[in-house]
């Protein structure tokens, strides 16, 4: 029986999750000769060699075939060695391919894969990753700042790599002054494309040559983890692009899919070849162990689950007769099961953006299995709302309470990213209507709001500091906008609604909880103003008003449900926030006047454009 009886096996039913150990490069003694093995699985392949600096990229290396699972050991050579597969197809055409399972990788133009060992950092996160898996993530706060690492503080430019190391110590100190939970990173896989951001890979396990040595992602990962921030990554496991180096037609066959995606112009993986499963579930995993992550968000879910996604005419059908690709969706499904049982408290999150039922379901109830879903019904509908003059808002009033009907149909992450800020959208303050005074008061008012709706929270990054110009990869974010005062004190706002998020459970524990939110008032279209209280596992209750209309009204009427004194616990319009100072300063006692369906009321001042909260006391 061959050696690689058993890979082979596991590899070919979709239940190999870890073949990054046996495929790829890997250091190696054989009769004491110290030197790396060489395997690539390329069943279709005539002939390959291993082609490298080590021996000027000829073709005196040959890989032995055995079942598909081509080998060759090279003596004496090292980290940092350069190398691809020359591969001929059985129709006599060659081509240098880099590794699939590569670790590492040039920095572009350049497409070699590097010699590394991903496993020999020395970590000092046990604590972390110890209290990572008993937290419950579902009664935690979680607001994530999603980064472009390549445009976070600088850009790369000509052949050189970012200082890792400098850099993610400035995010890392940066994230947590702001109050964020967790960091969000754009796909860092390599990748040949700058302008498709990371989304487009050709080196699933490789950490790309833009960001340096894989120990230097680790140092990052570990610095996270040592200042209380976890680290998410974006993973595009439904489709990969057509560069020669890449997965395209890899051994002469479309050994990873063939169907070209109608939206990117890339090719989708065929979910219903397991062997794609077995390549893709070890990628998952091998981010977990290598490098310690604590979640991925899947990209494109809808685009996976469905059989035409993106194409106009739709004719296939699965074999019940619906449109969803049901080798995809049992791929998702096992998918969340390997990661929730293999790495607890690992967190898994879907962008899907169709009304697809059950993406955090559990998957003994035929859901997905995920644990958020990026709520994009919530997103447009707040962006159009927030996007419309204030006379027109009663109107659209819907677009904002139409969100209660389904809050709790699944786990929500509540999105402003990166897709709202390009191709045109407009950054986030440019959205706003009215003069330069009243689009930062409304956007104030958005980011209160968002962080008061129930739902998980994630911000991209530059809308913290009301960036001007919509975010581009070859630009770095415009910190020099803090020198405006309006700016900065708009970051600072954004800072202290972070720290009031994660100090009020009533924010977070019961967000899923039908008695986590209860409206006051969600009919005052007349005058625009939404009214709803916030309640924690232990009862207490934070009270929530937001005037999304340019006028103030005082002695405004809000009915509570228990006699006592309400305080003001946050104003979106004090001064030091550049707002107009106009809010409640003292204590308000309750009368016994019944008001909004309740039998007390309060009366209190609603700045314009403002979204103010109350507790009682």
């Amino acid at each position: 029986m061959s050696e690689y009886s058993e890979l082979v096996y596991l590899y070919k039913k979709g239940c190999e999750y870890n073949a990054y150990t046996k495929f790829g490069a890997h250091f190696m003694e054989i009769d004491g000769v110290a030197g790396v093995i060489f395997r690539v699985f390329a069943p279709n392949a005539s002939c390959i060699y291993v082609v490298g600096d080590f021996n000027n990229w000829e073709a005196t290396h040959p890989m032995q075939c055995d079942q598909g699972i081509w080998t060759c050991f090279v003596a004496g050579i090292c980290e940092g060695t350069l190398y691809k597969y020359l591969i001929e197809d059985r129709h006599g055409n060659s081509v240098y391919k880099a590794d699939p399972y590569g670790f590492s990788s040039e920095l572009r133009p350049n497409t070699a894969s590097i010699v590394a060992d991903p496993f020999s950092y020395r970590w000092s996160d046990s604590s972390w990753m110890k209290s990572r898996e008993q937290k419950d993530f579902v009664t935690s706060p979680i607001n994530i700042y999603e980064v472009h690492l390549s445009s976070w503080d600088t850009v790369i430019k000509n052949k050189k790599s970012i200082n890792l190391r400098k850099t993610g110590k400035a995010l890392v100190e940066y994230c947590k002054s702001m109050h964020y939970t967790h960091i969000e990173l754009l796909p860092i896989m390599e990748y040949p494309l700058d302008m498709s951001w990371g989304y487009q890979c050709t080196g699933y396990y490789s950490l790309s040559g833009r960001y340096g040595h894989p120990r230097d992602f680790q140092y990052f990962v570990n610095l996270c983890h040592k200042n209380d921030l976890g680290v998410i990554l974006d993973w595009v496991p439904g489709h990969y692009c057509m560069d020669e180096h890449g997965l395209a037609k890899f051994d002469g066959t479309n050994l990873f899919g063939d169907e070209v995606h109608p939206h990117w112009g890339t090719y989708k993986f065929n979910f219903t070849e397991k062997t794609v499963w077995s390549f893709l579930l070890s990628n998952a995993v091998f981010w977990s162990k290598a490098y310690h992550i604590d979640g991925i968000r899947v990209d494109g879910v809808s685009s996976m689950l469905y059989l035409d996604y993106g194409r106009d005419n739709r004719f296939r059908k699965n074999a019940y007769g619906g449109e969803d690709d049901l080798y995809a969706k049992d791929f998702l499904k096992t998918f969340n099961d390997l990661m929730h049982r293999e790495f607890p408290g690992f967190l898994t999150f879907a962008e899907e953006a169709s009304s697809y039922q059950g993406v955090t379901a559990p998957t003994y109830l035929n859901g997905l299995g995920f644990d958020y879903k990026w709520n994009m019904g919530w997103m447009n509908d707040t962006l159009l709302y927030f996007s419309v003059d204030y006379d027109y808002r009663k109107e659209n009033h819907h677009k904002i309470t139409f969100s209660s009907v389904y809050a709790r149909d699944e786990k929500f992450i509540l999105p402003f990213s990166h897709d709202e800020v390009v191709h045109s959208k407009k950054q986030l303050l440019d959205k706003m209507p009215g003069e330069y005074w009243r689009k930062f008061a409304c956007l104030r008012t958005l980011m209160a709001y968002q962080m008061f709706h129930p739902g998980k929270k994630l911000l991209f990054m530059g809308i913290e500091i009301a960036q001007i110009m919509e975010w581009r990869f070859y630009e770095p974010i415009e910190w020099f906008m803090l020198k405006y005062p309006i700016h900065d004190s708009f970051h600072e706002y954004v800072r202290m609604l972070n720290k009031f998020y994660l100090s009020e459970k009533a924010l977070f524990e019961m967000d899923n909880n039908v008695l986590g939110f209860d409206w006051i008032d969600a009919n005052n279209q007349e005058q625009s103003i939404f009214s709803f209280l916030r309640r924690s596992k232990d009862g207490e209750e934070i009270i929530i008003i937001l005037n999304m209309s340019i006028y103030e009204y005082q002695d405004f009427r809000l009915g509570v449900s228990q006699k006592g004194k309400y305080k003001e616990v946050f104003s979106s319009n004090l001064k030091v926030y550049d707002g107009t100072g106009s809010h409640n300063e003292t204590a308000v006692t309750s009368e016994d006047i019944a008001f909004h369906q309740r039998e007390n009321s309060i009366r209190i001042t609603i700045p314009p454009l403002s979204a103010t909260a109350f507790k009682k006391i």
